[in-house]
């Protein structure tokens, strides 16, 4: 938590806000990673995981996730 606490500091106004979203995307990727490991033996590549993680971004943005697109365009 303090670590988050730390990067967020260096966002303001929507991009704080698009940072917390990008932020709840990795984490819900690396979750969801953890747990096909754990209990279905299953594992992606870094690489893998990463390009899944930006197809979930593309599709809330997609879905009008307006202040991820902002944050994204800089």
């Amino acid at each position: 938590q303090n670590w988050w606490c730390l990067l967020r500091r260096n966002w303001s106004g929507i991009n704080k806000k698009g940072f917390d979203t990008l932020f709840a995307l990795v984490t819900w990727g690396i979750w969801k990673e953890r747990n096909a490991r754990v209990f279905r033996q299953a594992s992606l590549t870094a690489t893998q995981l990463a390009v899944i993680i930006r197809q979930q971004r593309d599709l809330w943005i997609d879905a009008g996730a307006r202040k991820l697109r902002c944050l994204l365009r800089e």
